[in-house]
């Protein structure tokens, strides 16, 4: 048998996970969505070289009336515990509905965001990019975000 002096439960850091991401009250609940498109890449924004510094995080966020951010929800059966390890894998799904975005929008980012409004004074836990895709009214996604301790 091999003895450890610390030790950190798997049980302790999916609670962990949904208290960051998951809970009614979670510290980073939200996913916004954006757009960007320099020269066909669609990477982010490089915060030095925008005028009048209007992106100081690099992400492109959309910016259309009927347009609002998404709260994560944990997903049923999204959690992995590997023994071994000690790892745990909890997934989060944001559904972006039909009625959300309801002008043609090409997107291609996403951020995990700390609160609802779309402001400067938002913090982004993290945010990725993806191939670009037009979203309509007529078209609802769901995004599956998976995090692991």
């Amino acid at each position: 048998m091999v003895k450890k002096s610390q030790i950190i439960f798997m049980e302790g850091k999916e609670k962990a996970l949904d208290a960051l991401f998951g809970d009614e009250n979670a510290t980073f609940g939200y996913l916004a969505i954006g757009f960007q498109d320099t020269s066909g890449q669609n990477g982010f924004e490089d915060p030095l070289a925008v005028e009048n510094n209007s992106t100081p995080n690099g992400f492109m966020e959309i910016q259309q009336e009927s347009y609002t951010r998404i709260k994560l929800e944990k997903v049923t059966d999204g959690v992995v515990r590997d023994p071994d390890s000690g790892k745990v894998l909890r997934k989060y799904q944001a559904v972006l509905e039909n009625s959300n975005i309801t002008q043609s929008q090409d997107i291609n980012q996403i951020a995990v965001v700390d609160n609802q409004n779309i402001d400067a004074e938002t913090t982004i836990y993290s945010a990725t990019t993806f191939q670009t895709f037009n979203k309509t009214n007529e078209s609802s996604i769901t995004f599956v975000i998976g995090f692991r301790i």
